[in-house]
């Protein structure tokens, strides 16, 4: 059985989205219905198909990222993870130009940390 899952965060810079995934080669659509699993219909701002995904990812006006990952090979989940990643430093870094003198990424346990100076 499969159902619609809702990532942890929102994705609401969709400039910042639409780059990073233009960055990775990603295709994606703007403003369409994403059918998911079944009869699961989700109204997408922007939307996008990860390489080995059975079904779309769904990103709604909200931010909100929606998912469904049922019937995708089994050992792609993390691109999503990683896609999440990139946006949020295409995120903060658009935030950040105006006023960062200089930045630098260090390593975390769990990711990486970026490091901006003013």
């Amino acid at each position: 059985m499969s159902h619609v899952s809702k990532y942890k965060m929102k994705a609401k810079n969709f400039t910042a989205l639409k780059s990073v995934l233009k960055a990775k080669g990603i295709v994606y659509k703007e403003n369409c219905a994403v059918k998911m699993y079944g009869s699961n219909r989700v109204e997408a701002k922007v939307a996008f198909k990860l390489p080995g995904w059975r079904y779309e990812c769904a990103v709604t006006e909200e931010g909100e990222i929606l998912f469904d990952h049922f019937g995708s090979k089994y050992d792609t989940f993390e691109r999503l993870g990683e896609t999440v990643q990139a946006y949020n430093k295409e995120a903060i870094m658009d935030k950040a130009m105006g006023f960062a003198l200089n930045w630098w990424e260090e390593s975390v346990t769990d990711g990486i940390k970026l490091v901006l100076e003013y």
